[in-house]
């Protein structure tokens, strides 16, 4: 069995460097206990302190690894598909987040990231009313981020890996493939997906 790791971040998101998972493959890696499938309805991250994270997924829980071809798997729901923010409710959500201290992750800025398209929209139209020149700066840098980085491992049961895979930068929103290297006797490996931005210093991804 061939357990697959995945770490990636958006390039000025705060997470797991590439450079420290690049230089862990030459150390063994214990064996990890079999994740489970968990659907997003049913998960609570507070369940699952001090063990093995599960496999959250969004499609039904007999779909997952059942065969799902890349095709229908890339057009399944993905963060585009949520209600929009309108337009109307923006100006209130800007003068409520413009008296909280910048770079925090509250609900309004989360918001404002989450349905990026809107909040572009918006700015592109109408500016950034009742945004002092601090956040205002902040929020426009936020949503210029455009790329993600992202390493994979394949760890088989005796904790080696078996297989590596580096992306240094690639767009975000936009499908990808992307090669395996030192996969050896498994062969020719890739993986095809994308990733999202879905806030401050969280990122949704599908592979």
């Amino acid at each position: 069995m061939i357990w697959l790791l995945l770490a990636c971040a958006t390039n000025r998101v705060d997470s797991s460097s590439g450079a420290q998972m690049g230089d862990q493959l030459g150390t063994q890696v214990e064996p990890k206990e079999a994740p489970q499938f968990v659907h997003v309805d049913d998960f609570d991250p507070a369940d699952w302190v001090g063990k093995t994270p599960p496999i959250v997924v969004s499609t039904p829980i007999a779909d997952a690894g059942s065969g799902i071809n890349c095709a229908s798997s890339c057009t399944g729901p993905d963060p585009a598909n949520h209600d929009v923010l309108e337009a109307e409710l923006i100006p209130g959500i800007f003068e409520e987040w413009n008296s909280q201290a910048i770079g925090e992750p509250t609900i309004e800025l989360e918001t404002l990231l989450f349905y990026l398209a809107d909040t572009r929209a918006f700015i592109a139209e109408k500016g950034t009313p009742g945004l002092d020149e601090a956040h205002a700066a902040y929020l426009q840098a936020e949503l210029a981020r455009d790329t993600v980085s992202m390493e994979m491992r394949l760890i088989n049961d005796e904790g080696e890996v078996t297989g590596f895979l580096s992306a240094p930068s690639f767009p975000l929103w936009e499908k990808q493939h992307l090669t395996f290297t030192g996969t050896g006797t498994l062969g020719h490996l890739e993986t095809g997906g994308k990733a999202k931005r879905v806030g401050l210093a969280h990122l949704w991804t599908r592979w």
